[in-house]
């Protein structure tokens, strides 16, 4: 009995430890202190620095574009802006009545490039200030809207970034947007930041003051105020560029406030709310109106046929032939390549998959955002709204004229479109992200081949070399007519403006029209007193190419005879040039 007492019982038997081949997984709580504080703080960190370094790198890529790449993609096209600032600046006005101009654009690119004529004339260098500064103008429209639609510093660096690398995906939006300021690029412009002043102008008639706080109240007027004003002159500022401004700015967002305010439900028809919008509508306008009859007083009579003539209807039976171009068109514009031959899995085919897949998807999620309209809500609801509209109605005018005018003879005339998509794109997945709807892990998946894309972009551009200028055949010619001591002469547009621009104007090339009646004055983008004699110049030159010389050659132009001398001239490509050197004016 005493040994079966003695015997410990079973319960309190200590237990065997048990042993594993697998190592021992530490416990959250065993991990010290200041490691789990390192990795939390380096996290938050990252996410805290890398938006505005990314846009910081993309912003120095395009910076670095337009100081050393965009020469060598240079040429006539480029020039438009600097000439007319070069116009305004000999005359002393807006519109020089000794130019002949391709379209009217009085508030414009040209007063940037205006701002540096007197410093550095008719040069390279004030083309590419007046680009940069048009590019910081740009930037900071964009960043101010979606600052004014309540983004975080994070969200509006990382989509800023997006759409510099979305607008520079190409050659051809390079030229748009870098290359120099046409409608297309100014109108975008204008839509920044008329959709930032208006947006603001919401946001402090919104903002709700405590009632004791009357010098904040006072302050929030006053405000409000000034921004209306703003408003108001932008708008008929804008509106002096006439339609373009009209189809791509104006018209865009008179629309979208309007059919904003109509189709909300939530409020009533007749509200206040709505009739302060209807009198802002009124009032923009009477703005408008008073733009455009400004813009025709500056003209002064002065027209543009150039850009007149894409605004005109086309024969109705060229209609679905301009329509069934706009794929082919909308994939060439974001930089789709052809690459006939090459295996689907090569490299540039890859690459072109992206491409095709970034430009199915600013097509499609502009759609899908529209789908969703309804569940936009708040103030930066009605803000996304707009947006959206002002997407939609400026991409049926441009459809309009591309379809039954002349817009598809070049693809370049979407880049509007390609822009305001991107824009409404990004919004919606930052809607959809944000909000955490159903759709957030779809867009977060969206968001791959978007990356991925713009990666890509931001390759090509910053793999162009900084000398990319000697690939261009404007600079070699014009390196070849200084070796001869040539310092005035003509030759047909694509080679006459860019030359002189690239030689900073030591050499003076005029553009002529160059057929089978021989050589005569061009009249665009040109001034009648180009080919008047120049005081003190004693030889002017000619420019032709093989098949210009060879028209001149069979139709024994006269002016052959006349020449002085004349030369041979090959680029790198092996292209030949011939030049006619004259001791007299040949006009």
């Amino acid at each position: 009995m005493s040994k079966i007492l003695d015997t410990p019982d079973a319960a309190d038997a200590p237990e065997e430890p048990i042993v594993s081949d697998s190592p021992a997984v530490p416990d959250e709580s065993e991990v010290p202190e200041n490691t789990r504080s390192f990795w939390k703080d380096f996290g938050k960190g990252l996410t805290l620095t890398l938006p505005p370094m990314l846009l910081f790198f993309v912003a120095a890529i395009v910076v670095y574009y337009i100081l050393f790449p965009s020469k060598g993609e240079f040429h006539a096209d480029c020039t438009d802006t600097i000439y007319w600032a070069k116009a305004s600046y000999d005359s002393g006005s807006i519109f020089n009545p000794d130019f002949s101009y391709a379209c009217l654009l009085p508030f414009g690119g040209s007063l940037l490039m205006l701002i540096f004529m007197p410093f550095f004339g008719l040069s390279m260098t004030t083309h590419t200030l007046g680009m940069l500064l048009f590019f910081l103008l740009f930037l900071t429209g964009f960043c101010l809207m979606l600052k004014e639609m309540h983004w975080n510093y994070r969200w509006i660096c990382g989509a800023a970034a997006v759409l510099l690398a979305v607008v520079s995906s190409s050659e051809k939006l390079r030229e748009i947007f870098w290359g120099h300021t046409i409608y297309y690029s100014l109108g975008i412009l204008f839509l920044f930041y008329g959709l930032f002043l208006l947006f603001r102008l919401e946001n402090l008639l919104e903002q709700k003051v405590p009632s004791d706080a009357s010098k904040k109240e006072r302050s929030r007027c006053i405000h409000a105020c000034i921004t209306l004003i703003v408003l108001l002159v932008f708008f008929m500022l804008c509106s002096t560029d006439q339609v373009t401004a009209l189809t791509i700015f104006a018209l865009p967002i008179l629309a979208a406030i309007f059919l904003e305010r109509l189709l909300d439900r939530r409020t009533p028809l007749v509200s206040l709310k709505n009739g302060r919008v209807l009198l802002l509508l009124l009032t923009l306008v009477v703005m408008i109106l008073c733009g455009l009859m400004l813009g025709q007083h500056w003209a002064g009579g002065i027209t543009a046929d150039y850009a007149d003539s894409y605004s005109n209807y086309a024969a109705q039976s060229t209609w679905l032939e301009h329509a069934q171009t706009f794929p082919l068109a909308w994939l060439k514009l974001l930089g789709l390549e052809d690459i006939p031959g090459t295996p689907l899995m090569n490299g540039e085919s890859v690459k072109n998959l992206i491409r095709m897949a970034a430009a199915i998807l600013l097509l499609v999620l502009p759609i899908v955002a529209t789908c969703c309209y309804p569940k936009y809500e708040g103030e930066s609801g009605r803000q996304i709204r707009i947006l959206i509209w002002a997407h939609w109605i400026m991409t049926a005018l441009i459809m309009v004229g591309y379809i039954c005018g002349y817009l598809s003879m070049a693809n370049w005339r979407l880049s509007p479109i390609v822009c305001t998509s991107a824009v409404v794109s990004m919004v919606f997945l930052h809607w959809a992200i944000s909000n955490r709807t159903s759709m957030n892990r779809i867009a977060g998946v969206l968001c791959i081949p978007v990356v991925c894309f713009c990666a890509l972009s931001v390759w090509n551009v910053a793999a162009l070399p900084k000398d990319y200028y000697k690939e261009n055949t404007q600079y070699q010619l014009v390196e070849v007519l200084k070796e001869h001591g040539l310092t005035y002469g003509y030759a047909t547009f694509w080679h006459a403006n860019a030359m002189t621009v690239i030689s900073d104007s030591e050499m003076l090339v005029r553009n002529v029209e160059v057929n089978e009646y021989g050589v005569s004055p061009a009249e665009y983008q040109t001034a009648q007193s180009w080919y008047e004699d120049q005081p003190e110049q004693e030889e002017y030159f000619l420019l032709l190419d093989q098949g210009e010389y060879d028209m001149l050659l069979t139709q024994v132009d006269p002016l052959l005879k006349k020449a002085q001398k004349s030369f041979p001239v090959r680029d790198d490509n092996g292209t030949v040039y011939w030049v006619l050197v004259f001791t007299e004016n040949i006009f």
